[in-house]
């Protein structure tokens, strides 16, 4: 069966808890078959193994496909509690442990400082580390590391530090912070940043943090992105992210989280998007070898008939192959851990030209799954590829994988029967080897001379890539600029192209020749990635001869070329660019892949001209126009009316109403209908909305007043609320929905609160507070949190929800995640904080909540143990 994924953007973890969408475009699953049968050659074991097993005994549980082996690299006591691996340029692996993490059923001492970063390598070249040094201790739950340079990067919430051994001994000597807000200490392991990884385009790219990061000269800058995925984060050989979430096991973003454009009034998740999205279908099925009881929610997670978990509940940990060392066939492949379910999934990709990700589950028609275990304490949580071109697997090998605030009291008494609360202090590394193919040779590129480094930009895995590319970078060696020039344009190889043409951007080298000739280099990756270089030229002062170059980009006969196109024309926001994407939408406005770009990055003001140009598109003509055709149509309406509405721009707006005025009553009406959409949502006040102040009436709004049709005149005095123009009594003024301004004191509460619901809530809430849309497409992750009278309305119910949790039915609907209790973890101010904010945001009016409201509350239900 396969799973269709259209790019999108947005969040997995440990558990299993509350499981995440994505924050702008969602994860689209080709709907297969409901109910598929059971793999024919899968065996499940009713009596797995409870009590933690030695690691040469544990691997004797541990099922592979035939050709494959499994070999012991790394195990307790040497480390415990591993999440996370990563590999200098000379081959030794550093290992973060997190060492608090659920120690017992309380998660007691999860905030103590037990965690390290250790050292390991191995000197006979045998594959089981033999030397071994902590290199970093004292720390709060470590999860993220990334070499860079002859440093290593740390991700220690609320903290990202740089560290360096500085005399060799494998111990850090130097500590510096380079980053004060990675993620927050306070909130739970799979709601906090995690996921360095060094992209193709030398930023570093984090998952479920709205940052990436560039580090030159040992000197951080970052910018803004959108925040995307849970835990777990890894890209193909041309750069594309793919995220996860505990419930979504990929997530394939459309373009680079930079190209997004903020998105306030949500006209994606209104517009194109959301007439695609389909359920996941059966590759959301998963097929343990052993039978799961520990599950969150309870026996309906299980298959009644042999009491497997049934779908993915804990995906994380994701890693796309770009090994040289396991055979034909599985480089490039999706692998993907699925702890709960003690269990690998492999999948087979493949890229269409509609910009859709095709997963294929490569072993549904015998095992079911890649890897899988009868050991109960097999905890697979993360997965890379290693120097030595073989697949790494973290095991975390711990009794309790789900964190204590999502621990429901079915799981708890699953966990106390199997007595998985005992075992702690373990973790194994695996290598997957391939029977008849060595290992790959340890590399030696931390002395390795430019030349060395540019030549391993060729290398057969992407590891020696990665990492030759980023010492180059890094150290800014631009002595190796000659030869990194004729590689991008000599090398046979495209991926050695594609990688010199990345390392000279990232050496400030990349000269106008050099890029122009990759835009019409033979491989499309090399093509679209020079296009994406060519942005820093179309912001110099004289942007005329790019733009002219680029003037044959729109016939590219591949669509990710079309696609990148629209991305750095928007993304540079000129007005030459324009009539490029115009070109690239009227090639093929069929095509999912254009519309997807354009409303990932086309700037607001030129929508109303390409909805002008497609409604006299021939595609679009015929009376009636084709079915298919007519569909697209109405999504490419949506976006542009609402992404016009959504800027608020009093110009592009009037061109809107003038247009609309042109149209037949059934194509006006909808149009009508789709800015009523979008100002005014169900449920939703509509003096909420934004006023639109014009110089002037516009002509458009006159014309369609005076239209004979009853229907568009109603519509149109649905609206006309948010219209003002000079002369008008409701002209200067903004709609008095606002809350009075707080008090110096206060607002360090509401900004508190707001980098609280940032980092934490918009995981089910999204950044608008109405919901994000839940994987299957068909309801919400949470409810809505403008005007919700349980929110605004009632400070001691929203106290008690924030403590205590809440789950059941709300108000005649049923959402997916989970409102998870969070007294136990917090302090009262830090829930007065979130309250404030969540209270004051989008258009509510509630007060401001106190930290002694909380502590009072807290006193008063101090007994209660349940949501």
């Amino acid at each position: 069966m396969k799973v269709l994924l259209i790019f999108n953007s947005q969040r997995a973890a440990f558990g299993q808890p509350m499981r995440a969408s994505c924050l702008s475009f969602l994860p689209i699953f080709l709907a297969g078959l409901m109910g598929q049968a059971a793999p024919p050659n899968r065996l499940v074991e009713k009596n797995p193994a409870l009590i933690p097993l030695p690691a040469e005994e544990a691997m004797k549980h541990i099922k592979l496909p035939a050709g494959f082996r499994l070999q012991l690299v790394l195990s307790e006591p040497q480390i415990r509690e591993p999440v996370a691996i990563a590999w200098d340029g000379n081959g030794r692996m550093f290992v973060a442990e997190m060492r608090g993490y659920m120690q017992d059923i309380d998660g007691t001492g999860a905030q103590d400082p037990v965690g390290r970063i250790s050292l390991h390598e191995d000197t006979d070249g045998d594959g089981r580390m033999d030397k071994h040094t902590v290199y970093l201790d004292g720390l709060i739950e470590p999860r993220t590391i990334l070499p860079v340079d002859d440093g290593l990067l740390i991700g220690e919430p609320p903290d990202l530090w740089y560290c360096r051994d500085l005399d060799g001994d494998g111990i850090a000597d130097s500590r510096k912070k380079v980053f004060g807000r990675f993620s927050m200490r306070s909130s739970n392991v799979e709601h906090k940043a995690n996921g360095l990884l060094w992209g193709i385009d030398n930023w570093i790219h984090v998952s479920q943090h709205g940052r990436r990061y560039r580090l030159t000269n040992r000197e951080l800058q970052s910018e803004g992105v959108v925040v995307v995925g849970q835990w777990g984060l890894t890209r193909n050989d041309e750069g594309r992210l793919l995220f996860s979430t505990n419930g979504t096991p990929a997530i394939a973003l459309f373009a680079p989280p930079h190209y997004h454009q903020p998105d306030p009034q949500r006209q994606i998740r209104r517009g194109p998007m959301a007439a695609a999205i389909r359920g996941m279908g059966d590759y959301q099925s998963v097929w343990p070898s052993m039978i799961t009881p520990d599950l969150q929610s309870g026996p309906g997670m299980a298959r009644s008939k042999d009491g497997t978990l049934k779908k993915f509940t804990s995906a994380c940990g994701q890693v796309v192959f770009r090994g040289d060392r396991l055979g034909d066939g599985i480089n490039g492949d999706y692998l993907v851990c699925e702890p709960v379910g003690r269990l690998i999934r492999r999948s087979g990709v493949r890229y269409t030209n509609s910009g859709h990700i095709e997963l294929t589950n490569s072993y549904e028609k015998s095992t079911g799954e890649f890897i899988s275990s009868t050991d109960g304490n097999f905890r697979p949580v993360n997965l890379s590829t290693g120097p030595d071109g073989c697949l790494y697997i973290v095991d975390m090998y711990h009794g309790i994988i789900q964190e204590r605030v999502y621990i429901t009291d079915y799981l708890r008494a699953e966990i106390l029967k199997a007595g998985y609360e005992k075992n702690i202090g373990r973790g194994r590394i695996y290598r997957v080897v391939r029977e008849g193919i060595a290992p790959g040779p340890r590399p030696a590129l931390l002395t390795a001379n430019p030349a060395k480094l540019v030549e391993s930009l060729a290398h057969p895995n992407g590891w020696w890539r990665d990492t030759a590319q980023s010492l180059l970078v890094t150290r800014q060696e631009v002595s190796a600029t000659t030869a990194l020039r004729k590689m991008a344009t000599d090398h046979q190889d495209a991926l050695g192209r594609l990688h010199a043409l990345w390392t000279l951007d990232g050496l400030g080298q990349l000269d106008k020749e050099t890029n122009f000739i990759a835009l019409a280099d033979r491989d499309p990756r090399v093509r679209a990635a020079a296009i994406r270089a060519i942005e820093r030229l179309l912001r110099g002062d004289d942007p005329s001869a790019s733009y002219l170059r680029m003037q044959t980009l729109p016939d590219d006969p591949d669509y990710s070329v079309l696609a990148q196109v629209i991305l750095t024309a928007g993304k540079a926001n000129h007005e030459a660019g324009k009539e490029l994407i115009g070109r690239c939408i009227t090639r093929d406005p069929m095509n999912e892949r254009i519309l997807n770009a354009v409303a990932t990055a086309s700037p607001r003001r030129f929508l109303v001209d390409f909805l002008s140009s497609l409604l006299a598109h021939p595609v679009f003509q015929g009376n009636p126009v084709e079915e298919k055709a007519a569909a697209q149509l109405d999504k490419w309406q949506r976006y542009c009316v609402t992404g016009t509405v959504s800027g608020g721009e009093p110009h592009s707006f009037e061109k809107l109403l003038d247009l609309i005025a042109r149209q037949e009553a059934p194509r006006a009406l909808s149009m009508l209908q789709a800015i009523a959409g979008t100002i005014v949502s169900p449920g939703r006040k509509p003096a909420r909305a934004k006023m639109i102040k014009f110089a002037a009436k516009p002509a458009g709004l006159a014309l369609l007043e005076q239209r004979s049709e009853p229907e568009i005149r109603k519509q149109i005095q649905s609206i006309s609320f948010m219209f003002s123009w000079p002369g008008l009594t409701t002209y200067g003024r903004d709609f008095a929905h606002q809350s009075p301004p707080l008090s110096k004191e206060y607002q360090l509460l509401f900004d508190r609160g707001q980098a609280i619901y940032r980092e934490l809530c918009t995981t089910c809430h999204g950044p608008d507070g109405q919901g994000l849309i839940s994987p299957d497409g068909n309801s919400l992750m949470a409810p809505p949190l403008p005007e919700s009278p349980r929110l605004e309305e009632n400070r001691e119910a929203a106290i008690q929800i924030m403590l205590h949790g809440l789950t059941g039915e709300l108000d005649g609907k049923t959402y997916e995640g989970l409102m998870a209790p969070f007294g136990a973890t917090n302090d009262d101010e830090w829930v007065a904080s979130i309250l404030t904010f969540v209270r004051r945001e989008w258009g509510n009016s509630g007060s401001v909540v106190l930290p002694s409201h909380v502590a009072a509350i807290r006193e008063k239900f101090q007994n209660r143990t349940r949501p």
